[in-house]
């Protein structure tokens, strides 16, 4: 997908700023004004690069007016954007022959409190969680997979902090992990059977939050043996004091007290077993609910278009359409949710009548025992049956204990169970990862020489296995070059992909950002800026005036001009509409 134009209004449709981009090296350029003084900072070059980015379904327009580094904001911006009740409009196409455009547009309106922004693809107004996670993914990326989100992949097209224009494969950040730049980098390298990344994100988050509960719990998988030994040490300490207790002699007056006492103690311990058990029920059907819950995503929608796929190649005259394949996949999903809930419902009242019950039995057996406790005799008979009531009590945690304990690693070894397989279907998938890494290699080691002046060095993207992570790398790069070599580094990187997907034809953006290339070498920056004009695709950036000066080349690819007299918003401009 190529930018086509992005167009920014008031909310009474009065144009603010319009900028058309090109095919190649679209140049946002920072000039003095016509008397050549006057800074060349704070005109809005990155402004227009914060703008897309909004465009495409960054969370508000904070960073359009905040400064992050000095954690204040452009109060002027600020108040201008209230003001106004921004529109904006980025239009998008398949290729630069099209003429078929793709409008997405975003009204802000930053008085309100709640619902500040609405989004609209082609004049249909779209919720903020589809915008974000369905349908712009399914327009830029040509799919429909939950995992990696549209926002964790739009992160390498448009670079515009200090970490993503100067980190070529971490350019999300130290805080997105291993786990998650191995999807985006198999997603984007073309490794995306149906449902298989999805399927594996998954899985590691159930696993990890088992694991994360045995750790709450206070226990891990080697304790289960200590707490089976606990349970046996217990276990024979109430065997002897109700053995003690059977053979304790109580005057034959108190003999019925005594029976009563035995009969309300049993009566205590079988209904506190049974509120242990249907806990324990009740917990399982919580958690099976959650999962399911979980599993009414897309990603059982791709599993299942895999599945009607398959079977329609073999079969082209399916009963069954996909659409009514998908309803009754939900519908099975439902009846299970809404059998489960019915369950849960049983268990909670269930347990909410035996709760009464043992409050019942628990006054009785207090009755009785102050009665023993006052027949001076049978005092050693009550201390006796206290002994019994507190072991009684660290029973039934060490065996809830071990019931969960046994659940969870249980769900644990299901999980690494699943993982592994998954592990198993990425490995014999990997000769067409290596075979599209040598296409995208092609490229790079190309553009990348260009930078280097040096043929023999050959810069590569690969990855090595750690466990069960596949990391991305990229050979011989120097973590410890200049500012100015990496960003020029990034950007080779990002116009070999460009031209990695051309050549597979794959559904991509085609285009990318890079900020602050004035540290870029000049005679890089031009080798890049050919390279970008010779290629399907674009290069966006803001350059000053400086670093180039009266130069044809940055005239004829220069797309947006601006000075003291022309900053982005034109907030001058509109000032008496303000009033």
């Amino acid at each position: 997908m190529f930018l086509r134009e992005l167009l920014i209004t008031t909310g009474q449709g009065v144009e603010i700023r319009k900028v058309v981009f090109k095919n190649g090296v679209n140049i946002i350029l920072g000039k003095q004004n016509q008397n050549n003084n006057g800074s060349t900072n704070n005109l809005g070059k990155t402004t227009l690069l914060r703008c897309i980015d909004f465009c495409l379904g960054a969370e508000s327009l904070e960073e359009i007016y905040a400064d992050k580094e000095f954690k204040q904001n452009n109060e002027e911006v600020k108040s201008f954007l209230t003001e106004v009740k921004p529109i904006f409009i980025l239009k998008i196409s398949s290729s630069f022959d099209s003429k078929d455009f793709i409008s997405i547009k975003r009204e802000v309106d930053l008085n309100l409190k709640t619902d500040r922004i609405k989004n609209f693809i082609n004049g249909e107004k779209i919720s903020n969680s589809d915008f974000k996670n369905i349908k712009l993914k399914e327009i830029f990326f040509g799919s429909d997979e939950e995992k990696p989100t549209f926002r964790e992949l739009i992160g390498k097209f448009i670079r515009k902090n200090e970490t993503s224009i100067n980190q070529i494969i971490e350019y999300a950040g130290p805080y997105f992990k291993d786990s998650q730049y191995e999807k985006v980098y198999f997603f984007l390298m073309g490794l995306d059977s149906p449902g298989l990344l999805t399927n594996k994100i998954s899985i590691e988050k159930n696993l990890k939050d088992y694991k994360t509960k045995l750790r709450n719990l206070g226990r891990n998988n080697s304790e289960v043996s200590a707490l089976k030994q606990d349970f046996f040490l217990i276990s024979n300490d109430l065997d002897k004091l109700k053995r003690l207790r059977d053979e304790f002699k109580i005057d034959t007056e108190h003999k019925k007290e005594e029976e009563e006492l035995n009969k309300t103690q049993l009566s205590l311990q079988k209904i506190e077993s049974e509120i242990a058990s249907l806990e324990l029920k009740k917990k399982i059907n919580l958690e099976r609910q959650t999962e399911l819950k979980n599993k009414q995503v897309s990603v059982d929608t791709v599993s299942l278009k895999y599945i009607y796929d398959e079977a329609n190649y073999f079969n082209d005259s399916l009963p069954r359409t996909l659409d009514e394949l998908v309803r009754f996949h939900n519908i099975m999903i439902n009846n299970q949710i809404d059998y489960l809930t019915s369950s849960i419902e049983k268990y909670t009242s269930l347990i909410e009548e035996k709760e009464k019950t043992r409050l019942e039995y628990i006054n009785e057996y207090n009755k009785l025992l102050s009665f023993f406790g006052t027949s001076g005799s049978l005092a050693e008979y009550n201390k006796l049956n206290e002994e019994i009531s507190q072991k009684s009590i660290k029973y039934g945690e060490i065996t809830s204990n071990i019931e969960t304990l046994n659940l969870y690693t249980d769900k644990i070894n299901e999980y690494k169970g699943e993982l592994d397989k998954i592990n198993e279907l990425i490995y014999s998938l990997l000769p067409n990862l290596d075979k599209n890494l040598n296409i995208f290699n092609k490229y790079f080691s190309e553009y990348a020489s260009k930078l280097s002046g040096n043929q023999d060095k050959l810069y590569t993207l690969f990855y090595t296995k750690k466990k069960d992570i596949y990391k991305f790398l990229i050979k011989n790069f120097d973590a410890n070059s200049g500012s100015g070599f990496k960003q020029a580094m990034v950007i080779a990187f990002d116009l070999a992909y460009m031209s990695f997907t051309n050549e597979l034809g794959l559904i991509r953006p085609h285009f990318a950002t890079q900020d602050k290339v004035e540290v870029i070498d000049k005679t890089n920056l031009e080798a890049l800026f050919s390279i970008a004009n010779n290629i399907n695709g674009q290069l966006i950036v803001p350059v000053i005036w400086d670093k180039f000066g009266n130069d044809s080349e940055i005239e004829e690819n220069c797309i947006l001009k601006l000075s003291s007299t022309n900053k982005f918003f034109n907030i001058e401009k509109f000032s008496n509409l303000l009033l």
